[in-house]
């Protein structure tokens, strides 16, 4: 309802141009995250910090290899380069015992009816579990906006004022997905952080979609072979796309204080919490806080302030 009636691009002409441009950076420092954190590349230690992994370790050993073979296809501009190295690593891991190999390479995808259609709206529509409803929608509603400008920034799709044009139809496809998967019983369907490898393969339109998706709809018969692939493989493959995403900040205003303090927040923020929403969150209060510190509270559009309320209700229910 919100996508169809243009409450979400309402919202997002609102956030600040500065936090815009930087989701880019936002969402490949999440995808390095992942990346790393699938390896165990990057662990806490007991007192609560983060510490470098065992470097001895496998899974660590083949990320650098395939890495390696990234940086080297990349540096000879070969299109096929970061699919060609995943190849080649999952070929590498199955001495080192990382890649598993399949009795078979065809089977039917799992039947759906354990999860399909098993919803109980009525019940989830009780008045205790609208805070839960409320906590779950902002983290989707503002997961989907970063995703979409940080590989929007990405592909420069964006414009001068930092917006993306005709964005109420990438909502929509949003939305539909999001509703249509519910009532399939899979995980959220929304605009993943990991599409940065389309845009960072070359794609522009629509076009990379449709492919993906028709690519994705085979794959249900070939499991098995992308099963074979081990996770340091792909881990090492969204460590690549994400560092190619840190360049979006290069666009920012670091002279002016009340654009790079919001940015840098919701950088780090993602980082931290791992997690795109928060992140965004934590950037949209530091930069109303900023503002009225700095005087300069009207260079804001009055709507901001309102969104900034349910924004913290929501930073207080992750808590």
């Amino acid at each position: 309802v919100i996508s169809v009636c243009n409450i979400r691009e309402m919202v997002v002409k609102v956030i600040p141009k500065g936090l815009k441009i930087t989701m880019g950076t936002a969402v490949g420092v999440f995808i390095i995250a992942t990346g790393m954190s699938n390896i165990k590349l990057i662990q806490l230690n007991g007192s609560g910090f983060l510490k470098l992994g065992e470097l001895n370790n496998p899974e660590i050993i083949l990320a650098a290899v395939t890495i390696l073979l990234i940086l080297i296809f990349s540096s000879r501009n070969m299109k096929s380069g970061l699919l060609l190295a995943m190849i080649i690593g999952t070929v590498i891991g199955i001495p080192m015992g990382l890649t598993t190999v399949p009795k078979t390479l065809v089977s039917l995808p799992p039947s759906m009816a354990p999860v399909a259609f098993k919803l109980d709206i009525l019940g989830a529509l009780k008045l205790v579990y609208i805070p839960f409803i409320l906590a779950f929608f902002m983290g989707d509603f503002f997961s989907t906006v970063g995703n979409l400008f940080g590989i929007g920034a990405k592909a420069n799709l964006l414009d001068e004022d930092g917006n993306f044009p005709d964005i109420k139809k990438p909502f929509i496809v949003d939305a539909v997905g999001t509703c249509i998967g519910t009532v399939m019983g899979t995980n959220t369907v929304t605009i993943y952080a990991q599409s940065a490898a389309g845009v960072e393969a070359g794609g522009r339109t629509g076009l990379t979609a449709v492919g993906c998706a028709i690519c994705l709809g085979l794959s249900l018969f070939f499991t098995p072979i992308a099963l074979m692939v081990p996770n340091s493989v792909s881990s090492a493959a969204l460590i690549t796309i994400g560092l190619g995403m840190l360049s979006c900040m290069e666009k920012l205003d670091y002279s002016d204080f009340t654009e790079s303090m919001p940015a840098f927040v919701s950088v780090m923020g993602t980082a931290y919490t791992y997690n795109i929403a928060t992140g965004l969150c934590l950037g949209i209060i530091t930069c109303v806080v900023t503002k009225i510190a700095a005087g300069r509270a009207k260079e804001l559009h009055p709507a901001i302030y309102i969104i900034a309320v349910p924004l913290l209700y929501y930073l207080v229910a992750l808590a």
